[in-house]
Order: C-alpha cells, then sequence, then structure tokens
C-alpha cells in the first residue's frame, strides 16, 4: 500500500518541523543527551564534545554535520 499524496504532505510537514527545530537547537548551542538532558555548550566539557564528535562522525546524518560544525567552533573558542 503506497502513501496517499496527503500522507506524503503531512510527512514532508513533519520532516520540515523537526528540522527546524534541531537548526534552533543548534543555533541556541544546546545539546540532547541521550537520557534526554538539555545541556548548553558552554556547561559541556571539552572531551564531552569531542566524544560527541566522534559519535556523530560514526552515525553520519545531514543532522549531525550541523553539530559537528558547530561543536568545531565551541572548541576553537576555547582554543582546544
Amino acid at each position: 500500500m503506497s502513501d496517499t499524496s496527503d500522507d506524503m504532505a503531512a510527512k514532508a510537514q513533519l520532516y520540515e518541523a523537526h528540522m527546524e527545530m534541531i537548526e534552533e537547537t543548534i543555533d541556541k548551542r544546546k545539546w540532547e543527551t541521550k537520557d534526554g538532558k538539555i545541556l548548553s555548550f558552554e556547561d559541556m566539557t571539552t572531551s564531552h564534545i569531542e566524544n560527541c564528535i566522534k559519535m556523530l562522525t560514526r552515525n553520519q546524518t545531514c543532522i549531525g554535520d550541523g553539530f559537528i560544525l558547530a561543536f568545531n567552533y565551541e572548541l576553537k573558542r576555547r582554543q582546544v
């Protein structure tokens, strides 16, 4: 059974909303841990950020690419 055009439109709308939420999270320099805790980049240790970059690199998603850029910027800001 294939999706109707209404189903596809609804899925596209959900995807767009999800991507906007991710972009806002990156812009606000926040990270959600696997247990659902929200951390600002400033509150994360350097090793935590480095481990997040490694995990995102392994998983390779377009969402991860945005976080990798933001995390690298944070590390540069810290002069690491």
